[in-house]
């Protein structure tokens, strides 16, 4: 049983997600910080992306090392002095019993194939943490979404108007982004800096839509009050409905068979036993 995202095994998407933020971060105050027409617009927005990027590692790693265990997972752990294991259990109001873990846990939580336990309120498994996002780690994560949400946005909005600037001024051979771009590390380097910045620039701009698309399907989730699981069900079993009215219009003598049923996509990818 995993306890945290920071465990072996890692996986290619938190990988990356180490890789991609300090290489980020050099990107911008290496090739956006110096050439901004100004020093107190350059350090003010430094400052702000430096604070987004911060508070993003600080909720990301509170996210990952926190372990969003059932509780009865843990209280359920042999004890060797046990002499009690002919007495009848009490069973918990609320509970349900997960042939995985061996215990009863709470209606709302689910066992994870991938972290091998029962998550509390269980919401999905974030690959890019490699943890699962539970009651007691979801607010870090949601803090995660917002705060490398603005961090990206920074870099996109402070690479674009360097991109557009220095295009425009490189018409009419001056302006203070074409100066700084022609003169910097050297001079001579400028379209070597913008190739750079431009690169960047397409791969930020993918991470945004994504990251800004998860954040907004998060919101909407807390303002019906469910978790992504829950999303997940209740849209499969639409679509499943769906399926079968389309099936019955095409030839009504076929009868549905529920025990015939084929395992739903949630439960190939979160691995239910329940």
């Amino acid at each position: 049983m995993r306890t945290n995202g920071l465990q072996r095994p890692y996986n290619a998407m938190q990988i990356s997600a180490w890789i991609l933020f300090p290489l980020l971060n050099l990107q911008f105050f290496t090739c956006l910080s110096p050439v901004l027409p100004s020093l107190a617009t350059s350090l003010i927005l430094s400052i702000i992306f430096g604070v987004t990027g911060l508070v993003g590692v600080y909720m990301g790693y509170k996210a990952s090392v926190i372990d969003p265990v059932d509780a009865n997972v843990k209280e359920a752990a042999p004890q060797e002095d046990d002499d009690d294991d002919d007495e009848e259990v009490e069973v918990e109001a609320n509970t349900k019993f997960c042939w995985v873990c061996q215990t009863r846990v709470h209606e709302k939580s689910m066992h994870c194939k991938f972290c091998d336990k029962c998550v509390h309120h269980f919401d999905h498994h974030c690959q890019w943490l490699n943890t699962c996002v539970g009651k007691a780690n979801y607010k870090y994560f949601f803090g995660t979404l917002c705060a490398l949400s603005a961090f990206l946005c920074i870099d996109v909005a402070v690479s674009l108007y360097i991109v557009i600037t220095y295009f425009m001024q490189r018409k009419v051979g001056e302006g203070p982004t074409y100066d700084k771009l022609s003169t910097i590390y050297g001079g001579g380097n400028d379209l070597a800096l913008i190739i750079i910045i431009l690169v960047v620039l397409v791969l930020v701009v993918f991470f945004v839509a994504l990251l800004c698309q998860l954040l907004y399907f998060h919101i909407k989730l807390q303002r019906k009050g469910i978790t992504t699981y829950e999303f997940i069900v209740r849209d499969n079993k639409v679509t499943r409905k769906k399926q079968s009215t389309t099936r019955q219009r095409q030839n009504p003598k076929v009868i549905k068979d529920a025990g015939d049923e084929k395992p739903t996509n949630v439960q190939k990818i979160i691995g239910q036993t329940k």
